[in-house]
C-alpha cells in the first residue's frame, strides 16, 4: 500500500524526487486501519498495531509537496536576475541568512527598514535561492497583503493553523 501511495504522489510531481516519509507510512496505516474497523469492527490499536495520527496527516504530506513543487530552474535564474540588484545593506542580510542556513544555525534575524526599502524584493530573492535548491522556505506574514506580496507567502494563522475568534475579539 505504501507503494501505491508514493507512485501516486510521483505521478503527480514528476519534477520531484519522492521517496517514503512517515507521513505516507501514517496514511497508509490510517487505509489498514479503516478497512481493519469495516471488516471486523475494531481498531488497529484493539488487534495490537500501532495507531496512525490522524491529525493533520494530509495537510502535511501536502504543504511539503507543494513546498517542494517549485520550478528550480527558473528560481535560480530569478535569483541570478536579480541578486546583483541588491544594495550594501540587502546583500549583507541576504549573505548571513544564506550563511546561518547552510551551517543549520537559524536564529532570528529582523529585517527593519521603512516603507518602500525593497525588503520584500529581499525576502522574495531568499524564498528563490533556498527553494531553487531544492529545500523548503516557508514565507509567514501576519497580514494577508503581506503574504500575497511574497512568493508563495501564507498568512500565519493559515499557516500554523492559529484560531481566531472574530466574534468575542
Amino acid at each position: 500500500m505504501s507503494k501505491d501511495i508514493l507512485n501516486k504522489l510521483r505521478a503527480e510531481n514528476r519534477h520531484i524526487f519522492l521517496n517514503y516519509t512517515d507521513s505516507i507510512y501514517n496514511e497508509d496505516l490510517i487505509k489498514i486501519g479503516d478497512k481493519v474497523l469495516q471488516m471486523i469492527g475494531k481498531s488497529l490499536s484493539e488487534v495490537g498495531m500501532l495507531s496512525p495520527s490522524r491529525q493533520h496527516a494530509r495537510n502535511v504530506s501536502r504543504e511539503i509537496l507543494r513546498e517542494l513543487s517549485y520550478d528550480s530552474d527558473r528560481l535560480l535564474n530569478f535569483v541570478t536576475q536579480r541578486e546583483p540588484l541588491l544594495i550594501t545593506d540587502q546583500q549583507a542580510i541576504y549573505s548571513e541568512v544564506l550563511r546561518r542556513f547552510s551551517k543549520s544555525e537559524g536564529g532570528k534575524i529582523f529585517i527593519d527598514a521603512p516603507g518602500r526599502t525593497a525588503k520584500t524584493f529581499l525576502i522574495n530573492i531568499l524564498l528563490a535561492t533556498i527553494r531553487g535548491e531544492k529545500n523548503i522556505a516557508l514565507a509567514v506574514a501576519t497580514s494577508g497583503i503581506t503574504a500575497t506580496l511574497m512568493t508563495g507567502g501564507r498568512t500565519a494563522h493559515s499557516m500554523l493553523q492559529i484560531p481566531i475568534d472574530l466574534i468575542h475579539n
